[in-house]
């Protein structure tokens, strides 16, 4: 099970925030009154992930962890898991132009949403205001078939 989380400002609570996500999850899915007997219950392997297209500069990836907000680990017992009695790993990728062109080549519409993107940013760094910008943007991602069915399919600014 994955939970994918988009941000354009990096957010520390991240894995706070996927720890209620993921309760809220498994919660629907896991029958209530098997938990209360004896037979372990299994649940899917989670993995949480944030893609970040932020303006702030930003590797490429990083980790972020749960344990990382706990007060106090100091009275913790050291354990299997350095100590934490819970831990939430959280992958975040910078999918901006310039960064984790992998990423990006695995998926055609991650990809292309980066591109889109940076165009906006193009287009709004050269004097335009945000609304012309994403106009410019829209009209060159059709052309050059960049989001381009979406696009036509979703935005008012579709060329002639």
């Amino acid at each position: 099970m994955v939970l994918i989380e988009h941000q354009s400002s990096i957010n520390e609570n991240m894995p706070l925030r996927l720890l209620e996500y993921i309760g809220r999850v498994y919660e629907k899915i896991i029958d209530r009154h098997k938990v209360y007997k004896t037979k372990l219950v299994k649940i899917p392997r989670p993995e949480f992930i944030v893609l970040y297209n932020g303006v702030e500069p930003y590797p490429d990836h990083k980790e972020m962890r749960l344990s990382e907000a706990f007060k106090d680990t100091s009275d913790l017992k050291a354990a299997v898991n350095d100590g934490k009695s819970l831990e939430l790993v959280v992958q975040v990728y910078n999918i901006n132009s310039g960064h984790n062109p992998e990423l990006l080549k695995r998926s055609e519409t991650l990809g292309n949403y980066s591109s889109f993107i940076g165009k906006i940013r193009e287009y709004k760094g050269s004097g335009s205001n945000l609304d012309e910008a994403m106009k410019t943007a829209i009209k060159y991602c059709i052309e050059h078939g960049i989001l381009k069915l979406f696009l036509e399919e979703n935005s008012s600014e579709t060329p002639n």
